[in-house]
């Protein structure tokens, strides 16, 4: 694994949330609808929530784009 697909993973999950009607799905409608691996999955979230990219509801199970539309 490299930084590289990490990075492209991490834009493919920026962007599937991106276009979610509410900005929030759960982590295994990403994970499976990107067809990504538990592995490539975690560590492409991890990248997004390092760049304060996404929000995290552990409650949930939900990765959400933030509501402020700064980035």
């Amino acid at each position: 694994m490299n930084k590289e697909r990490i990075g492209t993973n991490a834009g493919r999950i920026w962007r599937y949330l991106e276009s979610s009607p509410n900005g929030a799905c759960s982590f295994q409608q990403v994970q499976h609808s990107l067809d990504l691996s538990e592995w490539d999955f975690a560590l492409s979230v991890g990248w997004l929530a390092r760049e304060d990219k996404i929000v995290i509801d552990e409650d949930k199970s939900q990765v959400m784009v933030p509501i402020c539309p700064f980035f």
